[in-house]
Parts: structure tokens; C-alpha cells; sequence
């Protein structure tokens, strides 16, 4: 989708509002809003297991394969009750810099940069209050929802979020992916898909 200036203004005002009046007060331990980084063991192929499951694709038990779960950040979209959210989790897929560094069809077509100021595949990096830094703890956000019970607090020191309107920016994309069904009939393509995933998950399992 071609960037639109008009509306990249207005995004950064709206950005530049939000950084200069969103309330960072804390929070209660374990409660979070909408926008906020929280932490929690995770491991990415369990979510694209669920995300595929969802779709309706019947995975074989030698297709199951799930790495260890590792801490990693989320950001929270939504509450649903006391303790459960629908979350999407942050990924390095690697340490990649650009689109071209990702490897696998999942990271390149879910994958959302942060932070940072070059545009990215079409994109210009969601951002964050404050502003986030990769050395934080990974530069994408893995654009498949889920939802998580038992969220931690980061450990990052400050209370990190995306500002309203990324945050709206953010569930726009996930929404465009996820009507874009073309890529997603063959199961073929969903097979050769979840294997390099799988195997680019194997290899750099102490970076992601």
C-alpha cells in the first residue's frame, strides 16, 4: 500500500500529542492497557500453529513442531477480562535489519518494524513512548494476535507503549493481513511456509 503524505502528517502530530501528554503513571503488577509492552514465555511456533488452526488448516503431528518457549515482550491490544489479553508478541527474526534479512515467508509477511525512522517494506516503523531502541529486545512485531492469560511486567525499567494512534495503525495492518487470503489457499505454500519458519526458528533460537 503506497505511503500517503497527507496522512503520515498527521500521524506525526498525532504522535508527537500523544508523546507529550500520554500518562506513563504505573500500574498495578499485572494489569495493563491497551498500547502497553508486557512479558511472558512464549514461543513463536506455537502461534503460527494457532494462527493456521484458526484458518482451518489440519496440521500433522510431524508438522506440530514447537520450539521451547522464551521470555519475550508483547504488546497488549486488548483486555478481555481481569488476567487475559489479546496480545502480539516482538520478534528479531535473527537480528534482521531489513525486510531482505528475513528469510521466511512468515517474518516477511507478518513481520511490522519498530521503532527506528527508515521505512521498511512500504511501512514507516510503528512508534513507541517511550522511544523504543532494538537493543530493548527485538525490532518486529509478529502480526498474529493471540490471546494470553498471566502477563509480567517488563523489565525494561520505564512503562514502554505504542502511542494511541500507532496502536490503531498497528491493528489496521493486522487486519489488511489477515483479509489477504490469496497466499494462504494452497496448502503447499502453508506447509513450505511453517518449514522455513520452523528451521529459521531452530537456527537462531538464542536470538529470537
Amino acid at each position: 500500500m503506497p505511503v500517503d503524505p497527507f496522512w503520515e502528517c498527521i500521524r506525526a502530530e498525532n504522535y508527537i500529542l500523544s508523546t507529550n501528554n500520554s500518562s506513563l503513571r504505573p500500574l498495578p503488577p499485572g494489569v495493563f492497557e491497551p498500547g502497553d509492552f508486557a512479558y511472558s514465555e512464549e514461543s513463536l511456533s506455537a502461534i503460527f500453529n494457532e494462527y493456521l488452526e484458526r484458518k482451518g488448516y489440519q496440521l500433522r503431528p510431524a508438522e506440530e513442531r514447537v520450539f521451547n518457549a522464551n521470555g519475550r515482550y508483547c504488546i497488549v491490544l486488548r483486555r478481555l477480562s481481569a488476567d487475559k489479553y489479546v496480545v502480539c508478541y516482538l520478534a528479531t527474526f535473527g537480528g534482521a535489519i531489513t525486510i531482505d534479512d528475513i528469510h521466511d515467508p512468515v517474518g516477511q509477511y507478518f513481520g511490522f518494524p519498530l521503532g527506528g525512522q527508515a521505512m521498511w517494506n512500504g511501512l514507516y516503523p510503528l512508534k513507541t513512548v517511550p522511544r523504543w531502541r532494538a537493543s530493548s529486545g527485538g525490532a518486529y512485531i509478529l502480526g498474529i494476535p493471540v490471546i494470553r492469560e498471566g502477563l509480567q511486567n517488563s523489565n525494561l525499567g520505564k512503562r514502554f507503549r505504542l502511542a494511541l494512534p500507532e496502536l490503531t495503525r498497528l491493528v489496521t495492518l493486522i487486519r489488511e493481513r489477515d483479509q489477504v487470503r490469496i497466499k494462504f489457499t494452497s496448502r503447499n505454500w502453508v506447509l513450505r511456509a511453517l518449514r522455513i519458519f520452523l528451521d529459521m526458528l531452530k537456527e537462531f533460537a538464542d536470538y529470537m
